[in-house]
């Protein structure tokens, strides 16, 4: 069986009623230094990287960086993400080891009080690409009879 895997959860951000979505920031559990992969208006990835980079251990969020959709990796290093706020210690914390891939969005339009956070195994399309389903880079497969237990956290403080 091929296929593609991942999670579309959806957080309150900010976290605390009369903060801005300003006043957070991602924190992720091991220091980044990975490039975006960008998407085009269709929603699938273009060959190469963006300038919204992940470097070091916080992401400052604002909605301007959603402005080309979701902000996808495949060099992220860290396995735990963290909406954390500059006004309160309340935090949200996903963790999903092992998710080769992880997205964030938000619609770029501002205004909406609510951060994804996705760990996936697969991705979109590359806008070149015309082969089978099977073929495309983060499909997976499973032989018959082969199990895959997929697991991830969501811890809320």
């Amino acid at each position: 069986m091929v296929y593609s895997i991942g999670s579309h959860g959806a957080f309150r951000c900010p976290i605390v009623p009369g903060e801005k979505f300003e006043d957070c920031y991602l924190e992720f559990n091991k220091n980044e230094n990975a490039a975006n992969m960008q998407l085009d208006a269709k929603g699938q990835f273009k060959h190469g990287y963006g300038t919204d980079k992940l470097d070091g251990r916080k992401l400052p969020l604002n909605y301007e960086m959603f402005r080309n959709d979701a902000l996808a990796y495949d060099k992220q290093k860290s396995d735990t993400v963290s909406i954390c706020s500059t006004k309160s210690d309340k935090k949200l914390t996903v963790t999903a080891r092992n998710f080769p891939y992880w997205g964030f969005w938000t619609p770029d339009q501002g205004g909406a009080p609510f951060l994804c956070i996705e760990p996936w195994h697969g991705h979109a399309d590359f806008v070149d690409f015309t082969g089978e389903f099977k073929d495309r880079e983060g499909s997976e497969t499973l032989m018959p009879g082969e199990e895959k237990t997929f697991r991830y956290t969501i811890q809320i403080g």
